[in-house]
């Protein structure tokens, strides 16, 4: 298969609500980034093996009840996009890693991502997350409306022990999300926690390297999971590497329920083998 030169972003549609909720968060990054929006729903076909002619009937019915659900709303969002649609059969997980060779990002809802799905089910998200060759956003969305005036956040979990290349990552996604920077001086294990001067005189840095983005420093001692449980009001996107891509779900907050419900959060893992660079809208 020849690779495109224009690579969309791709969402997971399952029917489900955050399955929406991926695809109208995804229009912002198709739209800015001038690619069309893939919306991809899967068939599966990886649990029971293949299905009878009535069995796939209703399989297909499903899925463009679905695809025609998610285009409404990603046209409602914003209609300049170029929406795409498609139905795959096979394990969802493994068809979603398969199209990252070919697109500029997967976006997935955060259904079924929390802790005891995982350890017993396996995630879509989680498992695509780890294994993606480009970067993958898994979306929770708010239980409520947004609320005028709050403040949403791009997210850099940060030390001075070791290389801060998802900076830049976090630098992109302000620009094309008009948002602030939150620079997370983070704990790590290997070497504890990250000195608040060390933090600023970092900030300071990256402040004079990119002057069109507000970068705001916060040192804690623990690591960007713990972080954001201690403060569920802060919302927004949350990049971080592949190397923390098993912890998706804590840095996603789980289920949606409860006071972490209340605001986005939006967590986006970058793999250092494929970049892919965020244009201004």
């Amino acid at each position: 298969m020849a690779e495109p030169t224009v690579k969309p972003v791709v969402v997971g549609i399952d029917g489900s609500e955050q399955a929406l909720s991926a695809a109208s968060w995804a229009v912002g990054e198709a739209v800015g980034r001038g690619v069309p929006l893939r919306l991809l729903y899967v068939i599966r076909t990886d649990l029971l093996g293949s299905l009878t002619a009535e069995q796939y009937r209703c399989a297909v019915e499903e899925a463009k009840a679905a695809l025609h659900a998610a285009r409404a709303a990603v046209e409602q969002a914003d209609d300049r996009v170029l929406v795409e649609t498609d139905i795959a059969q096979g394990n969802p997980a493994g068809v979603l890693e398969s199209e990252s060779g070919y697109a500029t990002m997967i976006c997935l809802g955060s259904s079924g991502i929390g802790r005891v799905g995982i350890a017993f089910l396996g995630s879509t998200a989680a498992s695509v997350a780890e294994q993606a060759l480009c970067p993958v956003a898994i979306v929770r969305s708010p239980n409520l409306p947004k609320q005028a005036g709050q403040l949403e956040w791009v997210m850099v979990p940060v030390s001075v022990f070791v290389d801060n290349d998802i900076i830049e990552t976090g630098i992109e996604q302000a620009r094309l999300l008009n948002r602030p920077v939150l620079a997370v001086g983070v704990w790590r294990p290997e070497f504890g926690g990250t000195p608040s001067a060390s933090l600023d005189t970092l900030v300071t840095q990256w402040q004079e390297r990119f002057p069109d983005v507000r970068i705001h420093p916060v040192a804690t001692e623990s690591d960007m999971s713990h972080f954001l449980r201690q403060n569920p009001d802060v919302g927004g996107l949350v990049v971080t590497d592949a190397a923390t891509a098993h912890d998706v779900a804590a840095l996603v907050g789980g289920e949606r329920s409860g006071r972490e419900a209340q605001v986005e959060r939006t967590v986006l893992v970058v793999h250092r083998r494929a970049t892919t660079p965020a244009h201004a809208r």
